[in-house]
Parts: C-alpha cells; sequence; structure tokens
C-alpha cells in the first residue's frame, strides 16, 4: 500500500479532497501554503496521522480561492478568523485569515506528503504557526499538547534546522534519483531545474 493509499483510507477519500484542491488553486495560480499537521509532516523525520488539512491563502486572493474551491465541489462556512471547508471525504479543511499568517506563502516550498505534491510552509513558518497555536491558551489543553508534540520532530534534525534559510522564496523540493536524494531548484509541479547534491547526505 502507497503512502496515498494508506492516506485515503484513513481520511475515507481525503488524498482526492486533497489534490482537488492543490489542484484548483494551483490553476488560478493562487499564492497559498500548507500549515499545522500537513506540514509538520513534510519536515518531521516520521509522517503522523492527521485529518486536518490547515493553509493559508494570500490575503489578497483568499476570497478567489474560496470561490475557486466551492466551484470544485467544497461546502463553505465563514468564521472570525477562518473558512473552513468540507469535501466529499472525512478531512477537515480551514483556511486560516489571520493576518500572521499572510507572508507564509511567499516563503513556501514543493512537497509531496502523502504522495501528494503540494505548497507547504518553510521551516521557520511551520513552526511559528505550531508555537501559535500552542500559545493559545483557548484550546482544550489535550490539543495545545498535540501542538507541543507537533514542534518536537522538526528540531530532532540539526541538518534541517542549519539548512532552513534556504527555504525562503526558492521553489525547492526533495525527490528520489537512482537511489540517493538529490535537491532540487525549479518550477513547482515542473519536471525542470537543477540538480545538486543532498545537504543531508
Amino acid at each position: 500500500m502507497t503512502m496515498r493509499q494508506f492516506y485515503d483510507w484513513q481520511s475515507a477519500g481525503g488524498a482526492s479532497d486533497v489534490t482537488t484542491l492543490v489542484q484548483a488553486l494551483e490553476a488560478r495560480e493562487i499564492p497559498w501554503c500548507m500549515i499545522d499537521g500537513l506540514a509538520v509532516n513534510h519536515w518531521a523525520d516520521e509522517p503522523m496521522a492527521t485529518a486536518d488539512v490547515d493553509l493559508v491563502i494570500a490575503a489578497e486572493r483568499i476570497e478567489e480561492a474560496v470561490t475557486a474551491l466551492v466551484e470544485s465541489g467544497f461546502t463553505a462556512k465563514r468564521f472570525a478568523w477562518s473558512v473552513n471547508l468540507q469535501g466529499r471525504s472525512r478531512i477537515s479543511v480551514q483556511i486560516s485569515t489571520e493576518p500572521c499568517y499572510h507572508d507564509f506563502p511567499s516563503r513556501a516550498v514543493p512537497a509531496d506528503v502523502h504522495g501528494i505534491l503540494m505548497r507547504v510552509a518553510c521551516l521557520e513558518d511551520t513552526l511559528a504557526g505550531k508555537l501559535k497555536a500552542w500559545a493559545d491558551t483557548e484550546p482544550r489543553a489535550s490539543k495545545r499538547q498535540k501542538d507541543l508534540a507537533d514542534i518536537a520532530p522538526p528540531h530532532r534534525s540539526a541538518s534541517i534546522a542549519s539548512w532552513a534559510s534556504a527555504c525562503g522564496g526558492a521553489e525547492q523540493d526533495w525527490h528520489l534519483k537512482n537511489g540517493r536524494k538529490e535537491w532540487r531548484t525549479h518550477s513547482f509541479l515542473s519536471g525542470t531545474g537543477n540538480s545538486a547534491p543532498d545537504p543531508m547526505a
């Protein structure tokens, strides 16, 4: 069973919903990125199960993004600092509209999470987002404890932390070639770009 198949089974069709979301935003070239659980899954040493899909959209494109997702089959419900969407699966999609996240898409990096190509917040922004969630005293204690636990995995790898400054505006990802990892800078969702040795090898 592939990672994508497992995620689809675990979330009752979540892979299809996430793929639809990615395609809808990319087709319109809307700046966006995943935060929280899916972003942590990219940066952590080990994958973690999550039924939540949290993302942020460039502030000036939020309404366009919501319209595109509704047209793609999602239903939307608006709250003070978020837009919550529901597709055909068990996953819950939340677009955070808080100002502190507005710059995250400009520093996003492409990533393969659960076998799905998407944009995720860079390491520094992923940690900042989790620290903000942990500092929020309103959620129940168990949710704050999970946010604290999520922060730990990326910190376990010093090599990732030292390399985190590379995730600014460049669009970069890891890919596997001939059994070894390489670093590739390229246009998102394209097959072009220059490869260099993996600094974590």
